[in-house]
């Protein structure tokens, strides 16, 4: 815990040499908060604060994980002391930040509107250590800040677990923000100047649009049932382009998974390899966007959810008796998963350009040896040295006209909410950057391949000759693994199956032998039909080798 408001070497880094999700919980007695974590990618060097405006005290910090020395500027909205000097509104003060060095400064007024700008990239995190919301005593609220780089100007908003009495505070950083929310009762427009918030009560749903990017925060603070006790997310912006996301749940709480997307149905996401619509669900719609909670039940462990074409946002909570925890997961712009693949899609074959597949074609081919254990990784960047920075866009929004009535300014911090109204269509989304590129076919017939298991360091790819499908009856679009979706496709005269090892079905094993990944691949057989053929099959290891095969008579 960090205490007061010294400087002090308590930042903590994870690395890891695949793409994953962090996500971190905040646990005391009674009262609990919980955040998905930023990469370093998407950290930026100018932020705003958001506290719950009540309280004992509202808190923020700033981290420097990887530079040798930051210099940070704050300016105060609301009253800071620090150093033994109190700020008020408009006053400024800097102090530098040494390599995985933080500082925490806390208010007993709302700092909401503070802003902090630093001479390279930073985390900021803010909460209230003891909010006093609707019927609650004392409660921890913490979330990651984004920087003003990661914002968006349109937002689809619903309320988590049916309540009608939970805030959002729409925050802005440009001058001249037009920010208009629109519900199914009523349009309502807003002018906010950097660092002014408009703080609303929502109980409906509402979509939000902005004619300069926002920051919206999620205060989750209703009782219901001796339950739902306080805790403070984000409101991710659309676009999206995540399809697939890792989420964490702890099996002390009546966990709940909330999907914000424009896909027409729960049918079409596969949570934990189901559909979504074999959960018990609770639907909300606005505007052609939709959005499904799902009760999850205690249940503990890492979970994944994916579409195989329509990006999507998701919250993540979980609520006992007096504590609860709550995050959100969609506006981070460098994720884990690659792409996932739908019916209508041709799929992406996982081979890399330059990486050399490691072929077993015989089950009794002796296997190539492994590396040695004791062989040097390659070294990771020293964490003095700085990392490129991606651009930001340089494209501005389009603005949206003035109304002829002058629209109210942002209500202070202290001012009792409005109730909830919310926007236009969806902009363009682009291709995710990570998405591999289609492979080509060859336009020559080429000759008929042996089945063959090509294993790689994230999955795998299964090669099955077309003739044994055809002499079945069967179409290339009924070889699939236990996803359904998860499709063979035709390349001349063979099929080929991407086998990823984090979903579709896949299942890790631990044995002797190592971890080891076992899949099965389905062929969808008419009514009355029956196949039967004896195959040799194989199995990938933490190594990408073959390591052993058996026969099949199905």
């Amino acid at each position: 815990m960090i205490t007061g408001t010294q400087i002090s070497s308590k930042v903590v880094s994870v690395t890891s040499d695949a793409d994953i999700s962090l996500i971190a919980f905040h646990t005391e007695v009674q009262t609990a908060d919980a955040m998905a974590v930023l990469p370093v990618e998407d950290l930026d060097t100018e932020y705003f604060i958001f506290t719950s405006g009540s309280g004992q005290a509202n808190h923020f910090t700033v981290a420097n994980g990887i530079y040798p020395t930051v210099l940070v500027t704050v300016t105060v909205s609301g009253s800071i002391t620090y150093n033994g000097v109190q700020y008020g509104l408009g006053s400024a003060f800097s102090f530098s930040l040494g390599y995985q060095q933080v500082i925490q400064l806390q208010s007993p007024t709302d700092i909401t509107g503070t802003r902090v700008v630093a001479t390279s990239p930073v985390a900021v995190f803010s909460g209230n250590r003891c909010f006093a919301g609707i019927n609650a005593g004392c409660d921890v609220l913490l979330e990651q800040m984004h920087p003003v780089r990661n914002w968006g100007t349109f937002f689809p908003v619903f309320p988590l677990a049916t309540h009608t009495k939970d805030i959002i505070d729409v925050m802005a950083a440009n001058p001249d923000t037009v920010v208009s929310v629109i519900t199914s009762q009523q349009s309502t427009q807003y002018h906010l100047q950097p660092g002014s918030h408009k703080r609303l009560t929502l109980d409906r749903a509402a979509l939000v649009h902005s004619s300069e990017p926002v920051m919206i925060s999620y205060l989750f603070q209703e009782w219901k049932n001796v339950q739902y006790h306080p805790f403070v997310t984000s409101i991710p912006p659309v676009p999206n382009t995540r399809k697939y996301y890792k989420f964490v749940t702890q099996s002390f709480y009546d966990n709940v998974l909330l999907v914000v997307s424009q896909a027409a149905s729960p049918s079409e996401f596969y949570l934990d390899h189901q559909p979504l619509s074999s959960f018990p669900l609770n639907h909300m719609e606005i505007n052609g966007f939709r959005a499904w909670e799902a009760s999850l039940g205690k249940i503990d462990g890492q979970h994944e959810i994916y579409h195989s074409s329509s990006p999507f946002t998701i919250y993540v909570y979980g609520l006992e008796t007096a504590i609860s925890y709550g995050y959100s997961m969609g506006q981070e712009t460098t994720y884990p998963g690659p792409s996932i693949t739908g019916p209508t899609e041709e799929p992406k074959r996982l081979t890399s350009p330059t990486e050399e597949p490691k072929r077993l074609t015989s089950p009794t081919e002796e296997p190539e040896r492994s590396t040695s254990p004791t062989e040097e990784p390659e070294r990771s960047t020293s964490p003095t040295e700085e990392p490129e920075r991606s651009t930001s866009p340089t494209e501005e929004p389009e603005r949206s006209t003035s109304p002829t009535e002058e629209p109210e300014r942002s209500t202070s911090p202290t001012e009792e909410p409005e109730r909830l109204t919310s926007p236009t269509e969806e902009p363009e989304r682009s291709t995710s950057p990570t998405e591999e590129p289609e492979r080509s076919t060859s336009p020559t017939e080429e000759p008929e391949s042996p089945q063959e298991l090509h294993c790689f360091s994230n999955g795998a790819e299964f090669h099955l000759p077309l003739r044994l499908v055809s002499e079945a009856k069967l179409n290339v679009s009924d070889v699939h693994l236990q996803d359904p979706q998860c499709r063979g496709l035709q390349e001349g005269n063979t099929i080929f199956i991407n086998i990823p090892f984090n979903r579709c079905g896949s299942n890790v094993h631990v044995s002797l032998l190592g971890v080891i990944v076992l899949v099965l691949i389905y062929l969808s057989i008419p009514v009355g039909s029956c196949v039967s053929s004896t195959e040799s099959w194989w199995f990938c290891t933490e190594h990408g080798l073959g390591v052993g095969s058996f026969d099949l008579l199905g």
